[in-house]
């Protein structure tokens, strides 16, 4: 390449992050030793194996998303994501459509738990919030809660959800229903995923991040630093975890795949306190679909709605 076609950029001033010297002593001491791993189990002979081997592996993992089809498919899909909002307007978390009109989100946004019984008129769903002017928004008042649990099912599996059906669908008939969409995956480890959601109580956005296999849960907390005690015995197999900046607000958006697939619901993250008390998120996790459709098929079931059971067997 001629000198004069070349890119250059000026050199800029590191800042040193402030009481990060215990944190970088850590690393320093415990990159030799990763390393070493890292070779023998890759069999990378020497230092430019290893730079290779990061670069196909960074390569692999980021084109996943980058077909246009792709973008595509996840665009139309995200027309079928809403927020959750108060009467007062204050925003509580995201939703989605999962089918006929009823949509699924956490059942910790609408404050599952709470002695105070829910009442929908509390509640709205507001598709479309995609500029702060909030043009071409539709607010779809929520008739009533469906079904909604959280806690561990029979078989051991977290669950946090509801279900809730919407006064009606007709403000939003061109959405399509992501249980449509549905499919019972597990991503690999380094897989990619996509979140569209309203992190922050604010705009919906979308992400595509990397999934943290069980087999590196342990690595990520220790490269987080992560000042908790040992959250092991909380995962289990219902957990998709990966690294992500979709925080508060995003509670209940969809996970997708590579195949822009529904795989997931987002559900929250484990948490630290950061500088100035401001709470910060080490790494975050979706509870799987499927689990979460067998408990609503099984609550159908026993409350005899034949109907919603009928719906929820064709797609899944």
């Amino acid at each position: 390449m001629a000198e004069s076609s070349r890119l250059h950029y000026p050199p800029s001033e590191c800042e040193v992050i402030p009481d990060s010297e215990e944190v970088l002593r850590i690393l320093c001491d415990e990159f030799k030793d990763l390393l070493e791993e890292l070779q023998e189990q890759k069999n990378l002979k020497n230092k430019s194996h290893v730079q290779n081997f990061f670069r196909e592996e960074f390569d692999k993992s980021v084109e996943d998303f980058l077909e246009v089809k792709k973008v595509k498919v996840l665009m139309n899909l995200s027309n079928s994501v809403c927020q959750i909002r108060t009467s007062e307007g204050s925003a509580r978390g995201t939703g989605f459509l999962l089918f006929n009109r009823f949509i699924l989100t956490n059942a910790h946004v609408i404050g599952f738990g709470n002695s105070k019984v829910f009442n929908p008129a509390e509640f709205t769903a507001v598709f479309g919030y995609e500029d702060l002017d909030q043009n071409g928004t539709k607010h779809v008042p929520i008739k009533h809660l469906k079904f909604s649990f959280h806690g561990k099912d029979e078989k051991g599996n977290h669950l946090d959800y509801a279900l809730l059906e919407l006064n009606s669908a007709d403000e939003i008939s061109g959405c399509p229903e992501l249980l449509h969409h549905y499919k019972n995956n597990s991503p690999n480890n380094k897989s990619q995923i996509c979140i569209v959601g309203h992190p922050g109580t604010g705009v919906k956005k979308m992400e595509t991040c990397f999934v943290i296999g069980k087999e590196n849960r342990q690595e990520a907390q220790f490269i987080h630093i992560m000042r908790l005690q040992n959250v092991k015995e909380e995962w289990d197999e219902n957990q998709i975890t990966y690294d992500s900046c979709f925080f508060h607000g995003s509670s209940g958006s969809p996970v997708f795949d590579v195949d822009c697939k529904l795989i997931g619901i987002h559900t929250g993250g484990y948490v630290y306190k950061g500088e100035g008390g401001k709470t910060r998120s080490v790494m975050e996790y979706a509870y799987a679909m499927q689990p979460t459709l067998d408990y609503i098929k099984a609550q159908a079931r026993i409350k005899g709605h034949i109907d919603l059971l009928h719906q929820l067997r064709n797609h899944t």
